[in-house]
Formats: C-alpha cells, structure tokens, sequence
C-alpha cells in the first residue's frame, strides 16, 4: 500500500501537480516496477502479458489523457513513446529474468548443499540455514534465525566470520539424546555475501576423522605384527622345552595315574600356546581346516580349566542341549570360548558372578555357542564397536582391545561368527557359530526309539564351582 500511496503522489498532492506534466516524459517509470515486480515473481509468461499490457496502457493512455489536460495525442508521438516504453520494459523484464536465473541457482544450491550453511547478516547474526545446517545441528530454522554462531548450541566458542575467513574452526557435535548422541566432526569457515553479511560453511568431517582413527589402529596393528614377531621367537624355547618335559613325565610309567594326567594336560596346553601364538602371527591371513572334533567335549574341558583358573569367585555353567562334531581347528574354538569367559569373569561382579556357555542346534542349522553372563553388559555406544581392535569396556590397562577382534577373526576363518546378542543391558550375550559335521541318515533297520536317542541326547546341564570339582572331572 505504501508503494501504491508513492506512485499517487503526484496526482494528489496540490504543489506537485503542477510539475507532473506531460505523462509520457515524467510518469513512464510508473510502467517499469510492475514489469520487474512480476516477472521477478512469476517469470517468463508474467514478463510477456506485463510488457504487452504496459504497452496498451501507454497507447491507451496517451489517446485518452494525451498532454494530461484531455487532450490526445497523435498517432506518430503515440506510437513513439510506446515502442520507447516497450524497448525499456523488454530490458527490464530480461534483467529482472536473468536476476531471478542466478537467484534461482543459488536457491538450488543453497537447499541441496551437503555442507551446512548460515547465512549471516551485517550484524553478523543467522538469517536464514539450509536444510543440511538444521540437519547437523538439529535445530529448527525458527530456532537458529537471530542467533550469532557462537551462540548455537554445539557451536560455543566459536569465533567471527572475520576470523573464520580466515582460520577454520574444529567443532564437536553431539546429534541426539542420552544414550543415542553421534558424535559429529565439523570443519566450520566463511566467506563474505554481497549483502555485507556472511556465509558460514559446516562441513561434516566425521567420515574424514573415523578414516584417520583407522589408519592410527591400522598402525598399531602393524606395530603389533612386529612384536609379536618378536615374542614367538623368545616363546618358541620355553615352549619346546615344557611340551618336552611334559611328554617325558607322562609316558614314565612309574608316575601316579593322576601325576601323568596332569603332565598330559601341561604338554596339550603349551601345544595350544603354540597354536595362538602362530594364530597371532598369521592373523590376516584366512584358512579353514577340515579336521572335525567334538565340541561338547571341547566345552567341557576347557571350562574345567577355566573353573580351577578362576576359583570361587564365578560360577561357570554349562549346558549341551546338542553333541557333536564340528568342522575345523579345536584350537581356535577353545582360544575363542576362553577369551570370551575371561571376558565375562572379568565384568561379573566377584562373588555374585554367574557365566552360562550353551550348545544349541536347530535342526541341520549351524551349531550356536552361547557365552551369557550377567554382569553390566556392553554399552551401546560401543555396541558398533566392540570387535574393533583396541576398543575394551576394561579399565586403564586393563585390557588390549585384541580379544574380540582376533576371536571373531578366528571364528570366519572356521567359516562361522561371533556375534554380540544383548546390548545395553544387563548382562552380555556373544554367541558363536559353527557348521556342523552332515552325517549320513541312519538306515531303515534302525528301530525309531533307538534313532531318536542317539540323534537327540537330553540335555546336559553341568553347573561346578572350584568346591566341586574332582579328578573325574578333568578326564571329561
């Protein structure tokens, strides 16, 4: 209205009528707003109709008001200032044209950017961010406008657009709520605007700085690689030396059977510190063996050590609902099963701790090992995590981080998994997966009671602590 009201002027106001004169001469720009205005809004076809329609009105206008005393004007001055008026409304409405053009562009750009971007005022205050600034922030645009960058939440500290241009800034992000935040990396810069004010650039750096973290842990693992080159060479002796003596004590006849037992057991455990060691060294590389062994046995055994190791502070339970073979190395499913009970006796609360291992099989299905204990559990935010090398839920030195990771490496090189079950909960669940050994389908003559005990056994539940434990026990 107050456009409309400046136009009016000088019709209505008693000292500039006399200047107004003629219409052609003084009041011809009265044409070329209104052919900016809407082919600014509405584009090509609005130019076309406001070019033609000034056009008319400046004819129409001159045969009808004339000299602005009622008196027309002849056809030649007519026609002169009307194709005057139309030659400058086409160059205004080509302006106007290719003005909306570069707008239109920017607005493209501005709205599809994967960068965040604030456009700032003179003031230096937020007037305007596109979607991929509002996404990284999480913040609505009502929320943001007015705001300067030091004062968004996330962005505290950060310096001006003057410093910016400059120096980028670093900023840590984190997008959500409690236990669902992500962390968000971002590279934060600016650039002046030609309105005086600034565009302030979020680049999101977090694929950037989890690539670096690799190349840092792929880095240790090299250096890994060299020491431990270096520990299965000073380990290679004392190892030949206890599987030797072990060997020799254990066929002595004139030992105690229960001597020669435990001789037994010392030449097979330093044969299997033989195995991780090599395991260790050939960690990248992938193998699978086709030997087979019985895994409920496997079980058995390996948690009677862990029971004598770990003495009452847990109880280690175990239950067989399937037995069998399995495919692979007996050395790599016993090295997996005791890193994951040591992984639960040592988040178990002493005393109170509780680690249940369960074989179960469905069907012709893979066989699943279940590791469950109910301490703590795995947090969340290392749920993604947790079989990565060096991340550990385990105090400041507590822990190498490697554990995990070489288990569940063993475990696809037996062409099974190990996945992590429970997250963020109480208690934690991993569970193994092995194939099984296919047996040939038992003949017709086979009475079908006595196929159905030998293919399904009852479960076997066991449950010992250190008090219960007898030299019969170990021979299982």
């Amino acid at each position: 209205m107050g456009i409309v009201s400046l136009f009016l002027l000088p019709f209505g106001h008693p000292l500039l009528m006399p200047l107004v004169g003629m219409p052609s001469h003084l009041l011809w720009w009265l044409h070329v707003l209104p052919v900016a205005i809407l082919t600014w809004r509405h584009g090509r076809r609005a130019a076309l109709l406001a070019v033609l329609a000034g056009g008319a009105l400046v004819i129409a206008g001159e045969r009808t008001v004339g000299a602005g005393f009622g008196v027309p004007a002849d056809w030649p001055t007519t026609l002169t200032l009307a194709g005057g008026t139309l030659l400058t409304h086409v160059l205004v409405a080509g302006f106007a044209l290719h003005a909306r053009s570069v707008a239109g562009r920017y607005r493209a750009l501005f709205r599809a950017a994967r960068a965040g971007i604030l456009h700032l005022n003179s003031a230096g205050r937020v007037v305007e961010a596109n979607p991929a600034a509002l996404k990284l922030l999480g913040l609505s645009a009502d929320a943001l406008r007015g705001l300067t960058p030091a004062e968004v939440p996330g962005l505290h500290g950060c310096p001006g657009p003057e410093v910016l241009r400059e120096t980028p800034w670093p900023a840590v992000l984190c997008v959500g709520a409690g236990e669902f935040c992500r962390e968000v990396h971002l590279s934060v810069t600016a650039f002046p605007a030609g309105d005086g004010g600034h565009q302030v650039f979020l680049v999101d750096r977090t694929t950037e700085v989890a690539q670096q973290r690799e190349i840092a842990r792929q880095g240790h693992l090299s250096s890994l690689g060299e020491g431990l080159a270096g520990v299965a060479h000073e380990l290679k002796n004392p190892l030949t030396v206890i599987h030797t003596l072990a060997e020799i004590g254990a066929a002595d006849g004139a030992l105690p059977g229960e001597t020669r037992d435990d001789l037994a057991e010392i030449q097979r455990q330093a044969r299997n510190m033989s195995e991780m060691v090599k395991e260790l060294l050939g960690f990248s590389r992938t193998r699978r063996e086709t030997a087979a062994f019985r895994l409920d046995a496997l079980v058995r055994r390996t948690l009677v050590m862990q029971r004598m190791t770990h003495g009452a502070a847990v109880e280690i339970a175990e239950v067989l609902e399937w037995t069998g073979e399995v495919p692979g190395s007996a050395a790599r499913v016993e090295q997996i099963l005791t890193n994951l009970v040591a992984n639960a006796v040592d988040a178990v609360e002493p005393g109170r701790g509780r680690i249940e291992v369960r074989v179960t099989r469905v069907g012709d299905g893979p066989v699943r090992v279940t590791v469950r204990d109910n301490g703590p559990g795995v947090p969340r935010e290392l749920a993604e995590q947790i079989f990565a090398p060096f991340v550990t839920t385990k105090g400041e030195g507590a822990g190498t981080g490697l554990g995990l990771a070489i288990s569940r490496k063993l475990a696809e090189t037996l062409g099974g998994a190990l996945e992590l079950d429970a997250v963020g909960g109480p208690g934690a669940s991993f569970t193994l997966t092995l194939p099984a050994v296919q047996t040939a389908a038992p003949p017709d003559s086979v009475p079908p009671g006595a196929d159905r005990a030998r293919t399904e056994p009852a479960p076997v539940v066991l449950a010992a602590g250190p008090g219960q434990l007898d030299r019969g026990a170990r021979g299982a």
